[in-house]
């Protein structure tokens, strides 16, 4: 597997985990507040699986102490990693990361790397959508590559949280699909997924680039248009009818 795919996979990591003695591991018995970090903004996709897996530990009564979510928006999970970062070796301390966990290092953002943090599981894989406001002139991903073609500034590309995420890939993987430089996409970056969609209902932004979990219920209101899904083959459910790229002719796979 390569680096991306490993690691654009959302993952919950603690400073440590483990007994320096013999590698053996732990018991987690945590014996005061339990905070879940979330490098971006409520309503984001990391914001809803933190939120979900927190319901699963009061519903079950894993934890006996108070366990929260503590959203830290902003650098691409930066803020979020330097808070977590402040708490090496303490277990109390959890966070979600997704790939700009890799990218914010490449660009310069941070000198954390992932040797700084024990990963504990991977959560979830979905697949990467374009979308437009259910008005929008553009009809299909075929449609949005003509646009470009005549003029690559005439669409704006909205996704969450940061420039070198598993959204901005899919972006430049379909520019490069194009024969286009992947630096002549024009984005506009926002905090979380739930703002950008936002944002592109109100017509102020073109195309969404997101996951699933974002868009599902607007898709199937029909307030949001899918173009295209970045997955292998055609899914299930709400999305069993709308084309992969692949099948518009485009190489695009890529999920988050």
């Amino acid at each position: 597997m390569t680096i991306w795919a490993v690691c654009a996979r959302l993952a919950i990591v603690v400073g440590t985990f483990f007994h320096t003695n013999g590698g053996v591991a732990a018991e987690w018995t945590p014996k005061r507040n339990v905070e879940i970090i979330v490098g971006s903004a409520p309503g984001s996709g990391q914001d809803i699986a933190a939120r979900q897996m927190q319901k699963i530990w009061q519903d079950s009564r894993l934890l006996t102490v108070p366990h929260i979510v503590v959203n830290k928006p902003g650098g691409g999970g930066a803020v979020g990693w330097d808070y977590l970062s402040r708490h090496a070796g303490d277990a109390h301390y959890l966070a979600t990361i997704t790939p700009p966990t890799i990218a914010n290092q490449i660009l310069g953002v941070t000198g954390d790397t992932l040797s700084n943090i024990t990963s504990l599981a991977l959560l979830s894989q979905t697949y990467i959508t374009f979308s437009v406001k259910s008005d929008h002139v553009l009809k299909s991903i075929g449609e949005l590559a003509e646009h470009l073609k005549k003029d690559r500034s005439s669409i704006t590309f909205g996704f969450a949280t940061a420039v070198g995420n598993a959204m901005h890939v899919t972006g430049a993987l379909y520019f490069k699909a194009l024969g286009f430089e992947a630096r002549e996409m024009k984005t506009v970056v926002f905090n979380a997924s739930s703002v950008a969609m936002t944002n592109v209902m109100g017509g102020h932004v073109d195309v969404l680039i997101t996951t699933f979990s974002t868009i599902g219920s607007n898709a199937r209101a029909g307030k949001l248009k899918v173009l295209a899904v970045a997955g292998p083959v055609r899914q299930v459910g709400t999305f069993a009818n709308i084309p992969t790229f692949r099948e518009s002719g485009f190489d695009v796979v890529f999920s988050n």
